[in-house]
């Protein structure tokens, strides 16, 4: 369940059917989103996602660009693998898709939610939050947009999880923005 300074809420937020999220493990201070309730996994835009093994684990490698405007801005992301998961996308084609876990705050609420990594490429939006990471924290109005604003901080209480390793990331510009596997 979300938090909001510290409790529990009692009730979902109300928000629209696009919104501002931040993905503070990632380092990703403001993203858009759109809140979908016909899809159930939610999903993420990357440039590659290339699964490897460090100490016995399963990790996986990928690029992020956080800033539609500025295409040559790549964030590259190390990140634990929770799985692959089967998922169709819009014109009902299947894929297999690697999985990672982490938290996202909307509107001042944080809770952990599994994203899938994929190529969005040709949609609006570089995340999709489907309804396993909607479920209980977020009522859905979709005659309204950006109703949490613009995120400008994380909520006070919010601490990241203590982890054995965590999320390692970089910036690439220029021509090597967009290739895992290059060196910041």
């Amino acid at each position: 369940m979300a938090r909001k300074h510290g409790y529990l809420k009692k009730f979902p937020a109300v928000t629209g059917w696009r919104e501002w999220v931040t993905l503070p493990r990632l380092g990703i201070d403001a993203l858009r989103a759109k809140l979908d309730t016909g899809a159930d996994t939610s999903a993420l835009h990357t440039a590659e996602a290339k699964p490897f093994v460090l100490q016995g684990q399963q990790y996986v490698r990928f690029a992020v660009h956080p800033r539609p405007e500025e295409p040559d801005y790549t964030v590259l992301f190390e990140a634990p693998l929770v799985g692959q998961r089967w998922v169709k996308n819009s014109s009902g084609q299947g894929h297999l898709r690697p999985v990672i876990r982490t938290p996202m705050c909307l509107g001042g609420l944080c809770w952990p939610i599994e994203l899938t990594l994929t190529r969005r490429d040709t949609m609006n939006y570089a995340m999709l939050l489907g309804r396993q990471a909607l479920a209980g924290n977020i009522l859905v109005d979709s005659s309204r947009s950006y109703v949490a604003g613009y995120p400008l901080h994380l909520p006070a209480d919010w601490k990241p999880h203590r982890r054995r390793r965590p999320v390692a990331a970089g910036l690439l510009r220029g021509k090597d923005a967009g290739r895992v596997g290059a060196r910041p």
